[in-house]
Formats: C-alpha cells, sequence, structure tokens
C-alpha cells in the first residue's frame, strides 16, 4: 500500500475546501431567463467569476454609456471588490476576468483568442436590438465575456441576458457562469405597457418600473392614465412647472433604460373642434413636452360617444370620425416640422373589433399615411389575438396597427395569471404590443408583464405556463420558500377582464372532494388533499409577511394577500362542519352542502375566480 501517496491526498483534503477539489458544475435549468433568448448553444464548462478582480474593455461607443455604468455598478453589488474600465487589449494578458462590452473589431477579438461569429449589425430597428453574448475562456485562460449588441439598444439588451446568466453559489459564496453562445433579436418592435386604465400609478412608482422595463427587454412606456384629470377631462389646464420636471424626469429616467416615452392627450369630453384656441392649447400642450425630448405621442378618442356639438362642426366636419383624423393630421404635422423622428398614434373610437363601419373608412381614407392606429383587438377587452382578426383589422384601416393589450388590466383589482392565446405570428404583421397593466398594483403586474415581455420578445419560443413558472422565480427573488408562497398566491388570481379563470391546484382538489364526497364515492384522500392544500395557501401570506423582502409587493397587494388567508381558512372551517354533519344518503341533500359551501367561500374573497374543473 502506497502510504505516501494516501497522506498526500488526505493533506491536501484537509487544506482545501472539498469545493475546489470537486468542481462545482452549473446546469443550465438552475437559470431563469426571461425573455427567453431565440438561439442559445450551452457547452460543457463552468467559470467561475474572479471575485476581486474584474476588467471592462468598451468599445469606442460605449466608453461613456449606460450599459458601462449599470454593468459596474451590478458587479460592485454582486460583490466584485476591483472593477476596472480599460481601453486596451494588450493590458489584459494577466486578467482572470474580462467583460468586452458593445461592437469591438472582431480582428482585436481573434487577436486575443476570440473566435466567433458575431450578430451582424441593423439594418433596421428590429436588429439593431439584436445581441450577441458569449461566455468562454480564451487561450491564455482568462475567463472572456461578450456583449456585442448590434447598436447601443443589442449591447444593453446583452447585458440584460448576462445578469440572468450570473449563479451565486450558496455553498461557496461564488458567482459561477456557465459556457455559452447565445443569438438573440426582440420579434416585435416595440414592447412594453400603456399606462392607460382609470387608476394612476404615483410617480416613484412609474419611475422604478423603468428599471423593470430594461430588465425584462421592454421598450416602450404608454403615459396615458385616466386618473391624471389633466390628460382627460381637464385637458384644457396646463401642467404646472413643477409636474412638467416630473415629465422631464420620466423621459430621462425611460431614455436610460432603453424605453420610449409615449405621451397620450385625450381632449374630446370638452374639445370644441372649430375653436382655434381649444386647438391652439391642445398643441400647446403636446409641445411642451415635446421639449423636454419626448419623440412619442398618441392622440385618444377611446371610450367616448363619438359627436359634433355645434353647427359649426357640422358644417366643417359632418360626422365626428373626419374631425377626430384631422385633429390628429394637424397635431402630427406640428410635430413632426419640430422633429423629423416623431412617431405619432392615433386611437380611434371604434378601437376594438372588426367590423366595417363610417368611422372606419373615415380614419383609413383621411388618417395620414404614417400615423399608427391603435386596436385592442375583437373586444375591448379580448380573449385571443389572432393573425386572421388582426389582418381584419389592418385591411379595414390600412394604416400600420399598433395593439394595445387590455390585459393584465382587471378593473381596479388584481390579476397574476399568463398571457394567453396571442397568435405566434402577430409580429408579423403588427409592430407595437403595449399591454395595460394593473391601475392601482405596479409591483404586482410585473408577474404578469413578465409573461408579456417574454411573448413580445420571442412569440414563437413562447408557452404561457413555463413563462409563468419563470416569472414567479425571478418575482421571487429565486427564493424557493418564498417562490412556493407567492405562486399559491398568483394561482388564486389568474382571471382577468381578457382571460378565463384557470383552475389553481386548491380549486382542482375542491372539485375533486366535493365530486367524490356528492357522487358517494370514498372521499378521505381527497379530503387529506384538499385540507393539506387550503393550509399551503393559508400560510403562504405569512412566508410572504416574513420572508419575501419586496416591500413594494407587501404594502400594496396586502389586501389580497389577506384575502388568501381568509379564503383558505373559511374553507377550512367549512370542511370542519362538513365533516361533522352525518353524511346525506341522497344526492340532492349531498349537493346542496356543496352548492352551499362554494357560495359561502366565494362570498369570503370574490376576488378568487374559480376556473371550476367540473359543471353542476
Amino acid at each position: 500500500m502506497n502510504h505516501k501517496f494516501y497522506l498526500k491526498f488526505f493533506l491536501l483534503f484537509l487544506i482545501f475546501p472539498l469545493s475546489y477539489i470537486f468542481c462545482f458544475d452549473l446546469e443550465p435549468s438552475r437559470l431563469n431567463l426571461l425573455p427567453k433568448p431565440k438561439s442559445v448553444i450551452w457547452g460543457d464548462k463552468t467559470f467561475s467569476l474572479d471575485e476581486k478582480y474584474v476588467v471592462i474593455l468598451p468599445s469606442e461607443e460605449e466608453k461613456f454609456g449606460t450599459t458601462i455604468r449599470r454593468l459596474k455598478n451590478f458587479l460592485k453589488a454582486e460583490g466584485i471588490i476591483r472593477v476596472e474600465i480599460k481601453d486596451r487589449l494588450y493590458e489584459l494578458s494577466k486578467v482572470p476576468s474580462i467583460i468586452f462590452v458593445g461592437r469591438h473589431e472582431e480582428k482585436k477579438l481573434k487577436d486575443f483568442g476570440l473566435n466567433f461569429e458575431l450578430i451582424e449589425e441593423g439594418a433596421d430597428n428590429i436588429s439593431r436590438q439584436g445581441y450577441s453574448l458569449i461566455i468562454t475562456k480564451n487561450g491564455g485562460g482568462s475567463l472572456c465575456v461578450i456583449l456585442y449588441g448590434a447598436g447601443k439598444a443589442g449591447t444593453f439588451y446583452a447585458l440584460s441576458t448576462f445578469k440572468q446568466m450570473m449563479y451565486k453559489n450558496k455553498e461557496d459564496g461564488k458567482i459561477y457562469l456557465k459556457e455559452v453562445k447565445v443569438k438573440d433579436y426582440p420579434s416585435f418592435l416595440l414592447r412594453g405597457v400603456i399606462e392607460g386604465g382609470g387608476g394612476n400609478w404615483k410617480w416613484d412608482d412609474r419611475l422604478r418600473m423603468f428599471d423593470f422595463y430594461a430588465d425584462v427587454k421592454m421598450n416602450g412606456y404608454l403615459y396615458g392614465p385616466k386618473g391624471d384629470k389633466k390628460l382627460r377631462d381637464e385637458w384644457l389646464n396646463p401642467y404646472s412647472d413643477e409636474e412638467l420636471a416630473k415629465f422631464s424626469e420620466m423621459i430621462n429616467k425611460a431614455k436610460d433604460n432603453f424605453v420610449q416615452f409615449s405621451m397620450v392627450l385625450s381632449p374630446a369630453m370638452s374639445f370644441n373642434f372649430t375653436d382655434e384656441e381649444d386647438f391652439k392649447r391642445l398643441a400647446d400642450k403636446y409641445l411642451k413636452i415635446q421639449s423636454l425630448g419626448c419623440k412619442r405621442f398618441s392622440l385618444f378618442f377611446d371610450d367616448i360617444f363619438p359627436s359634433l356639438s355645434t353647427k359649426e362642426e357640422y358644417e366643417m366636419y359632418g360626422f365626428p370620425a373626419y374631425a377626430h383624423v384631422d385633429i390628429a393630421n394637424k397635431i402630427y404635422g406640428i410635430l413632426k416640422k419640430n422633429d423629423p423622428e416623431v412617431v405619432f398614434s392615433f386611437t380611434p373610437t371604434q378601437y376594438w373589433g372588426i367590423e366595417a363601419s363610417r368611422y372606419l373608412t373615415a380614419v383609413r381614407e383621411k388618417l395620414h399615411p404614417d400615423i399608427y392606429v391603435g386596436w385592442t383587438g375583437t373586444e375591448v377587452c379580448s380573449r385571443e389575438i389572432t393573425v386572421n382578426q388582426t389582418q381584419e383589422f389592418i385591411n379595414l384601416v390600412n394604416h400600420r396597427v399598433g395593439i394595445g393589450d387590455n390585459f393584465p388590466v382587471h378593473g381596479g383589482g388584481i390579476a397574476t395569471g399568463p398571457l394567453r392565446d396571442r397568435d405566434k405570428d402577430l409580429y408579423k404583421y403588427v409592430d407595437a404590443f403595449l399591454a395595460n397593466p394593473l391601475w392601482f398594483l405596479p409591483e404586482t403586474s410585473k408577474i404578469s408583464l413578465m409573461t408579456i415581455a417574454d411573448y413580445t420578445w420571442n412569440p414563437e419560443g413562447y408557452n404561457p405556463d413555463e413563462s409563468w413558472e419563470t416569472a414567479l422565480k425571478i418575482f421571487s427573488e429565486n427564493d424557493e420558500k418564498v417562490y412556493d408562497a407567492i405562486k399559491a398566491f398568483a394561482e388564486q388570481y389568474q382571471a382577468a377582464w381578457a382571460v378565463k379563470a384557470r383552475p389553481s391546484p386548491l380549486m382542482i382538489k375542491m372539485d375533486k372532494f366535493w365530486n367524490d364526497y356528492v357522487d358517494g364515492r370514498e372521499f378521505k384522500k381527497s379530503e387529506d388533499d384538499l385540507k393539506a392544500e387550503l393550509n399551503r395557501v393559508e400560510g403562504a401570506g405569512e412566508i410572504i409577511y416574513n420572508y419575501f423582502p419586496n416591500k413594494y409587493f407587501i404594502k400594496e397587494a396586502k389586501k389580497y394577500i389577506d384575502g388568501i388567508k381568509n379564503y383558505a381558512n373559511t374553507g377550512r372551517l367549512l370542511l370542519d362542519m362538513v365533516d361533522a354533519l352525518p353524511y346525506p344518503s341522497n344526492f340532492e341533500s349531498r349537493n346542496k352542502i356543496r352548492e352551499r359551501f362554494y357560495k359561502i367561500l366565494e362570498n369570503s374573497n370574490p376576488d378568487i375566480k374559480r376556473g371550476r374543473t367540473s359543471v353542476f
């Protein structure tokens, strides 16, 4: 026996931790990538990011840009002790971890031992948002990360994916990266949020949400809350200097996150179409916002009864649609003269449906050809949006169409399910897809908005249930205990105006028990399963309150967190009452008990829609 060999091995074991001898292998399944990239090729190797020293090498155009600043701050927040920005390759030969940012010349990368096919420079807006992300080691043993965008937005999105690629191992505290090659780009040109419902988010919430949009590669935000009276009912009142300062801050925040800010005005409630003073006030209000750097604008004539109010209006236009279109054309002309890059959209009074009408004929014939037309699908809140429906509407208006999807908006309530039933090929016919979030719950909206970001970036790879699972994990900050509690919470509130309720595990177990009970089958096991699920749902609230650090969510969603606890507690108490009753001998009596159970339970929390698995 070779005692010296075993002694050496034993000493090695004492000196080095086990994790240094047996290398950690990062499985891609541990990573939550959202939106799902279009092309990901995983390698076999796992690398450790040096926690003491990382060098960032920006291209010329990225040296002083947003992406460099965000990357440096991110690495510092992740515990990297020393992060330096260099501009020469020859200084890097002995650096353990290097991140290349931007469009470096491929020859320079090859000279450094990096030879890859990178995404081509964009010839249009879609491809300029594309990027390559490569994680590998060069011949000298340096860990190299390449964030190579087809444009500045693409480089920024490469950083968003890179942040999701980093995995911090709890056992040794190290940051690991899997060898990978990613080539990715969006399908929809404009993807994001239209704050257009009856609520009115707080300014601080709006600003905070722009960081979220950047993380999930959303690049559009349309400001149009009906809660801001100066957009609609009181449009004649100008914004104060203080309010304009807030708009300026929001527009700059949007730019910093590669989000295009769009301003809506909706004056129809009191606008006189033949009054030059009214038109001047409207134009001045747009021009004020344009002076702050805004390049996208919208004019809404939604949710009104289209009418003309004066004799002069009837004599000039004869029909409301011609007045609406004329004002849109004139405002667009003024804004476009100031800035050739202006993009303008018009939401007609008939903003849903695919029925031909005199109104849409006027839009087709008179609206400026460069103006987008807003549409929500075949309904105000559409259960599905298909390619055929979209083509029909495009044929009716003969303009570029932008979809304003009324999901997850649910009145003043809550909805936490994924986007469903939107055709995968919609992006071939429309290039803008914005979603209407919850009126008063911006943080809670993130759960559904993440699935919308996933769909609009990569609709052909989109799976609603898989996307929702990933969104819940990201929202839960990848804490397994919190994830199960957040999932139990979100399962109960999947219904929205535009989405039918899907049965949650609680509802499935509830229906199984009652079907067994009413039909005279053995129900002990199904009752035990139901009680276990009720305990899970009831306990979710305490886990959220005690272990989830997201204070914004807890504050705004407290009513709904407490609601699931009350719902589950009521269910348990009702089951105890059922157990105390003698088992009825006939079907009718058992069925009445079931109906009474559901009625009381639904009254305990009307926000929870059952999504029944059976009909009785």
